[in-house]
């Protein structure tokens, strides 16, 4: 096992653990605080563009394999 940190990864021995849990969250409930119907709505658009990708994606598949097929099935698969 390594036992000493890369000259890159140094940082990690000073960091302060706690406090940086406690800035997460204080971020975490400060965005949660923001939260509104635009952040809704927005949410709504992209799971519908998911699932408009996964239907033209599975109306295409009986051209054979193809990339666009393939893309769109890939595409609303992992926008999930």
């Amino acid at each position: 096992a390594a036992t000493k940190l890369a000259a890159e990864d140094a940082w990690i021995a000073d960091l302060d653990f706690e406090a940086f849990e406690k800035d997460i969250q204080e971020v975490g409930a400060t965005l949660a605080k923001n939260q509104g119907p635009a952040d809704v709505a927005h949410l709504q658009k992209i799971i519908w563009w998911s699932r408009l990708c996964q239907y033209v994606g599975f109306a295409t598949m009986w051209f054979g394999v193809n990339p666009v097929s393939v893309f769109l099935l890939s595409l609303g698969t992992m926008t999930r």
